[in-house]
């Protein structure tokens, strides 16, 4: 749910022109019409939509409890708190990094071939932390067009304390 939440405000992000039609006369003397960029007054109210569409993302990004990143080719470009505080690094650390530097070498390959072919299901991976320690995570990731872009939003949640209760519990039937 987040994550179709966080690909439809980025969508909206993403709305920045809307063609109007021109008309001009051409070396004939004859009218052609033209597509050109947004009339002033309609890319202010879009202007002003994404502004407020990108308030809302933030709120939404930032009041959840999953982690959330934005990338391209596994370059990260943004991420919510939840994320920098699931791996350990602030903001201006994460940004710019690749995906792999905060995936166990375990799970780099499968986190690799998932990135490539657009793969859109939830699957664990091993996270790496910081601070070197590893942790299971569920990832569930899906590609958008992001700034004439196509870039991967993907959702985070640490599993690791679900996976050992669940093994625990296992354990005592």
């Amino acid at each position: 749910l987040i994550c179709s939440l966080v690909v439809y405000f980025i969508k909206l992000l993403d709305m920045t022109k809307k063609p109007t039609l021109s008309k001009e006369q051409n070396g004939n003397g004859k009218q052609e019409f033209d597509i050109v960029g947004v009339a002033e007054s309609n890319q202010k109210k879009m202007h002003r939509h994404i502004l407020e569409s990108e308030k809302k993302y933030r709120k939404l990004s930032e009041a959840s409890f999953e982690a959330i990143a934005l990338h391209e080719n596994g370059k990260i470009l943004e991420v919510n708190h939840a994320f920098c505080k699931m791996f350990g690094y602030s903001e201006k650390e994460i940004i710019g990094m690749s995906v792999l530097v905060l995936a166990s070498p375990k799970s780099r390959e499968t986190i690799i071939k998932n990135i490539q072919a657009g793969y859109e299901l939830p699957y664990k991976a091993y996270g790496l932390r910081k601070n070197g320690e590893e942790f299971l995570g569920e990832l569930s990731s899906k590609n958008l067009q992001y700034n004439g872009k196509i870039v991967r939003v993907t959702a985070v949640r640490d599993i690791s304390m679900l996976e050992s209760s669940q093994k625990e519990l296992n354990e005592t039937e």
